[in-house]
């Protein structure tokens, strides 16, 4: 029992130092290509080596750290063609997701999307008109609302498979918004992403599948080509931002 009990808690250190990493890689805190040792993110988190190591390990696996016998680990790469799969992977998936969340979904499916429209349009107004960040916590709070808006447009699909792989497709989108937001760039267009999720939302709710295939495609287009126009990349050679 002893031992099981000390299992569990390793599981359970494990998994909360894998969380803190994930959210510091997503957000860009740890940058692309950084190094990543043990040791210092013993020291930094104030942990043991070995929850560290397996957190390290499992974020390899799920492809946001890389990892190398002889060099040890880094934060992954990001580059222009890695933006452009990841893009079509997710218009893919989301497409066949939403059609089948469509036809399953019930009325707690729709009462869902409009809580979680609602909390995130709050959200987004309120990021609009705010003048200073206290700006991690907000930051982090506003891709917790975005992230449970999306999973709840496609939560009736019936495959919670494919609702995990959606959940990291959208995380490893995220890291490339934080670093294009990080650039800025007063020049580009600004988009009411509030007014696309409504009008995502709309369609689903009229149980509309082509028109929300349609416009959640061009939704998430638009955030591939936004990171592309900020981000230094060439076509045809990656440069990871410094």
């Amino acid at each position: 029992m002893h031992r099981a009990m000390c299992e569990d808690g390793a599981r359970s250190v494990t998994t909360k130092i894998q969380g803190q990493l994930r959210r510091d890689i997503v957000s860009c805190i740890l940058r692309p290509n950084e190094r990543l040792t043990v040791s210092a993110l013993s020291e930094r988190y104030g942990i043991s080596a070995t929850p560290v190591r397996e957190a390290l390990n499992r974020l390899a696996a799920e492809g946001l750290v890389r990892s190398n016998y002889q060099r040890g680990f880094a934060v992954a790469a990001v580059s222009h063609a890695d933006m452009v799969s990841l893009t079509k992977a997710r218009v893919l998936l989301e497409r066949v997701m939403l059609s089948e969340a469509i036809s399953l979904g019930d009325n707690a499916w729709e009462e869902r999307i409009v809580v979680s429209f609602h909390r995130l349009s709050k959200a987004t107004q309120a990021q609009a008109v705010a003048k200073t960040d206290a700006a991690r916590q907000y930051t982090e709070n506003w891709d917790r609302l975005h992230w449970d808006f999306h999973a709840a447009l496609f939560m009736a699909c019936g495959s919670h498979h494919l609702i995990e792989q959606a959940g990291s497709l959208f995380e490893a989108s995220l890291r490339y918004m934080h670093l294009a937001c990080g650039l800025g760039d007063t020049t580009l267009p600004k988009r009411d992403v509030d007014a696309e999720h409504r009008a995502i939302m709309e369609s689903v709710l009229a149980r509309d599948v082509d028109k929300a295939v349609a416009l959640a495609s061009a939704h998430i287009k638009s955030t591939q080509d936004f990171a592309l126009k900020l981000l230094p990349f060439s076509e045809n050679k990656d440069h990871p931002p410094n």
